[in-house]
């Protein structure tokens, strides 16, 4: 099955193949699909396997053939995939990914998924990010280890739009992902790149949206966020923060 995840007006979202198995040998820690048959895996787009262990599901995401650890988008499809195909009616479950359990869901308002946000650890220097992103960066902020993220705070959209991340120069300078975030009109507005992980940018990212929502809370008194991401394809993603727990919402479309 092809889904669409976080797509809504103007934002056609990030579309996942879903490769279900029936049965799976899994290590003990559930972290990888044994055996996994790589010509089933999308080299162009992005894959995610999913198989059942007992009462919860396990899952792999990849993004050009390449595994990923954290998928938001992916969270969603699986979450649409299983109310289409088994549950038809409002559901929660645990799932566990190469970055750990999380419980993904359907109920009135649609898709969800629940994760914990990276701990602040420290700030960067914003005019080392601005040359290597060729536009204005106010604050630099990094979240959980050296392979997590990057929080670049942006004055405006302008300076969003403005951003040309040459992915070379971010390898040789850092293993962590970029978040990149701007105020609007009652929303915010993101961009995100990893290409350490096969994703140069991203069309629609619900992880850099849990990061960016846990980093807004601690620094203001907002709890509900609305995040529309300025890639090519574009997403709209909703999020809340809650006691260090962020819930992740948006809009999907099945294919087949």
């Amino acid at each position: 099955m092809i889904i669409d995840s976080f797509c809504g007006p103007g934002a056609e979202g990030n579309r996942h193949q879903i490769i279900a198995f029936k049965q799976a040998t899994v290590s003990a820690r559930f972290k990888r699909l044994e055996h996994l048959p790589t010509p089933i895996v999308d080299t162009q787009g992005n894959s995610i396997t999913l198989w059942q262990q007992g009462q919860f599901y396990c899952a792999r995401f990849f993004t050009r053939g390449q595994s990923v650890r954290r998928c938001g988008s992916g969270n969603i499809a699986l979450a649409a995939y299983l109310y289409s195909r088994q549950y038809q009616r409002p559901f929660t479950v645990p799932l566990h990914t190469d970055a750990g359990t999380l419980v993904i869901g359907v109920d009135q308002r649609g898709a969800f998924y629940g994760d914990q946000p990276c701990a602040i650890t420290g700030e960067d220097d914003p005019a080392r990010w601005a040359q290597l992103c060729q536009t204005t960066v106010v604050k630099a902020v990094r979240m959980g280890g050296r392979q997590d993220y990057i929080l670049l705070l942006l004055p405006d959209v302008a300076a969003l739009l403005q951003l040309k991340l040459c992915s070379d120069a971010l390898k040789r300078y850092s293993e962590r992902a970029v978040i990149a975030l701007a105020a609007a009109q009652q929303h915010w507005q993101l961009r995100y790149f990893a290409p350490q992980y096969a994703e140069s940018e991203d069309a629609a990212t619900g992880s850099a949206c849990v990061q960016a929502s846990a980093y807004l809370a601690n620094t203001s008194p907002q709890r509900l966020f609305r995040f529309v991401q300025r890639s090519r394809a574009g997403g709209i993603i909703h999020t809340e923060y809650q006691a260090h727990q962020v819930t992740v919402r948006g809009d999907y479309q099945l294919h087949g």
